[in-house]
């Protein structure tokens, strides 16, 4: 059995999984996590791609200042930053299964799932001062 840290446990258990064993027994634990981290990865670029097309929308709709857009851009950055390596990590962790490099990936990921329930918290605070 696999060891994991508390974190990238609470990572994986909150995230879920997208590949279960017992529907696919054919692939064994190390692929099936591989595979977990990179569909967290994934999910987490399609959040972000979401968040920002929203922002754009509402900045366009003037609901947002370009000061609300840019604060929201800084985190944006810090957020783009940690998914292209979180990533990277995975497609290292797939070829030597690393114990470190899934801790990584997993310290990425909740730094990821932070910085979007930062930017969806600034963006309601943001909205709900609207400046139509």
């Amino acid at each position: 059995m696999r060891k994991l840290s508390a974190g990238l446990l609470a990572v994986v258990l909150l995230a879920g999984c997208a590949v279960q064993r017992t529907k696919a027994p054919q692939i064994d634990a190390k692929t099936a996590f591989a595979l977990n981290l990179e569909t967290q990865v994934t999910q987490g670029n399609k959040d972000y791609t979401m968040l920002f097309a929203d922002i754009g929308e509402a900045h366009r709709q003037g609901k947002l200042t370009d000061g609300d857009v840019s604060a929201l851009n800084v985190i944006g950055m810090q957020l783009r930053s940690a998914l292209t390596e979180a990533d990277r990590l995975t497609k290292v962790y797939a070829t030597n299964y690393d114990n470190r490099i899934a801790e990584q990936i997993g310290g990425l990921l909740a730094q990821v799932a932070s910085d979007i329930a930062q930017i969806t918290n600034q963006k309601a605070a943001a909205l709900a001062g609207s400046h139509q």
